[in-house]
């Protein structure tokens, strides 16, 4: 099977909707840290 135009562009939508999940993520976790290491 061929890897098409359409293939591709729905690869880098993908991409950019874990990074972009991944990013929240660390961002949630960072603000978890932060709360953790200021309550003690």
């Amino acid at each position: 099977m061929p890897i098409e135009k359409l293939h591709k562009t729905k690869k880098k939508k993908n991409l950019t909707v874990l990074a972009i999940i991944a990013a929240w993520i660390v961002i949630i976790w960072i603000v978890t840290m932060i709360k953790v290491n200021h309550g003690s």
